[in-house]
């Protein structure tokens, strides 16, 4: 999987017995690694706060298929899906009959995201070294 390198990037430089931490997000070409045990996603179109919960129904390549219940989301429009370990910003593809298949584009793993989180705030917390004069 090809890495989005120049996404994010966090270091805690201020405290040196922490290493510094990189974020990416990675294209996807594959969702594979979308676990089915988190057979429940939530999708948000990005224009709008409300999440939508829908059951995952199978995926193919970076297509990610979910039964969809609620309004119809118009191709085109840029949506993100969260499952319990990743968070993936797509485009819709197709919304009829109760199917909602998205073409994802970007992945963030929320474990890594979370442990920056937690360097980051580590790292806030302890005293600012003096700058020289």
């Amino acid at each position: 999987m090809k890495q989005f390198r120049s996404a994010v990037r966090m270091s805690a430089a201020k405290n040196r017995a922490v290493e510094p931490a990189t974020l990416y997000l990675d294209l996807v070409s594959d969702l594979s690694d979308v676990p089915f045990s988190a057979a429940l996603a939530q999708v948000r179109p990005l224009q709008t706060a409300l999440q939508t919960p829908a059951p995952i129904r199978g995926m193919e390549g970076a297509l990610l298929e979910l039964n969809w219940s609620v309004d119809s989301l118009a191709p085109g429009t840029l949506v993100e899906v969260s499952t319990s370990t990743k968070l993936y910003l797509g485009e819709v593809e197709f919304c009829q009959q109760g199917i909602l298949r998205i073409r994802c584009d970007h992945s963030l793993d929320l474990g890594l995201l979370k442990e920056i989180r937690s360097r980051w705030n580590l790292s806030s917390e302890s005293a600012a070294p003096a700058l020289p004069n």
